[in-house]
Order: C-alpha cells, then structure tokens, then sequence
C-alpha cells in the first residue's frame, strides 16, 4: 500500500514516516521543497503522479501566536492548504487523515471534549484549522480527522523540550496555571494512525 505523507519533516510527520516504513508501507514523504499545498495545481499534480493509496495530511501552519498577527496565511496554509489535498484525494477516490487540534472548541468544557460537541475556537489557529476541518467534509466521502493537543515529540519545539532546557538553566521556573491539555506523544500518535486507517471507519 502507496501512503503521502505532507509535512514529512516536522514532528509528527517525521513520526508517521518511520512508522509506516515498519509496516511494509510504501511510504512517499514530502515537505515544503516536494510542494506548496497553498498552490492547488501544484498539489494535485504532485499526489495525482505519486498515486498512492492514502494520504496523511499532518502539514500546517501551528505558531499559534504567528497566527493571529498572520491570519490570512494561517487560513492559507490550514484551510485553504487542506482543502487542495482534500481535492487531489477526491480526484484519486482515496482516503485522507487530517490531523487537526483541541485549539478548534473554547476551552470551557472542564471533562474534557468528545467528538460531536460544538466548536468555538478563540484564535486565528483553531479558526483556521476549523476551516481546514470544514472543506475536508464537503470535499470528501472518505476521511478520517484526527484531533490532537499538546505534542511532544523528537523534532520541532514542545512544552517538554522547553522544561528540560529551563530546568538545566535556571534554578526556579515560572509556568502558566490556567491551562489544561492531554500532552500526547508523536510516536503515538502515529502508532493509532496506523490502526486507524486499516479499519475503513470513515
């Protein structure tokens, strides 16, 4: 089985690259140099001559605090971006996982989300990747939306990184106190991607 992987460099792609070269998958990693997937002709000719089975769609714009001073280009990336996937998908009648995030609901439910309580994102991120969310369910029949918070992971900056590094520097730390997430690790992420897609539960 052919799988694309988007934004094969960053964290969790770099992730979901090793784990389904594990699995005997034919693995076709790409990034920003392979192509833009902010250009819709671009993106549709590069998946559509790569052919593969199933795309996993991890590649966006996520400097929260970028977002809101960049909304336009975090709408360009996440929404507009995902929806050219989404759209070289259809055009192949194969199956996308997007990964979108907690940062799409508002924050006020204490016990935590489920997947059908209502959105209302706060900032320019979860508006965009909302956006990104919302294309993919008019464009396709046949994906999955993987909604995850806080990674962690080998590559890129995370909250985990950056205590370590602060801990070694400095003999007392000051942390946030009024947020509440689910630190959730790229390996495992990709680890339940890969016992998702083998069940066709769009």
């Amino acid at each position: 089985m052919k799988v694309l992987i988007t934004g094969a460099k960053g964290m969790l792609g770099s992730d979901l690259v090793e784990v389904f070269k594990e699995k005997n998958y034919e693995v076709f990693p790409c990034d920003i140099d392979d192509f833009d997937i902010t250009d819709n002709m671009a993106t549709r000719q590069y998946i559509k001559a790569k052919n593969p089975d199933l795309v996993l769609h991890p590649a966006a714009y996520t400097d929260v605090d970028g977002c809101e001073t960049n909304e336009d280009f975090a709408y360009k990336v996440n929404a507009l971006g995902t929806r050219n996937v989404a759209v070289a998908c259809r055009e192949l009648d194969i199956p996308m996982v997007h990964y979108s995030t907690d940062y799409i609901f508002d924050g006020t439910n204490s016990q935590g989300y489920k997947e059908f309580d209502q959105p209302g994102p706060l900032n320019a991120y979860g508006r965009s990747k909302l956006a990104g969310e919302k294309f993919i369910q008019q464009v396709l029949d046949k994906f999955y939306i993987v909604r995850i918070s806080w990674l962690c992971g080998h590559k890129g900056k995370n909250f985990i990184k950056t205590i370590l590094r602060l801990a070694r520097e400095k003999k007392e730390l000051t942390v946030v106190n009024d947020q509440t997430g689910s630190p959730t690790f790229t390996i495992d992420v990709a680890k339940a991607t890969l016992q998702l897609v083998q069940r066709p539960t769009y």
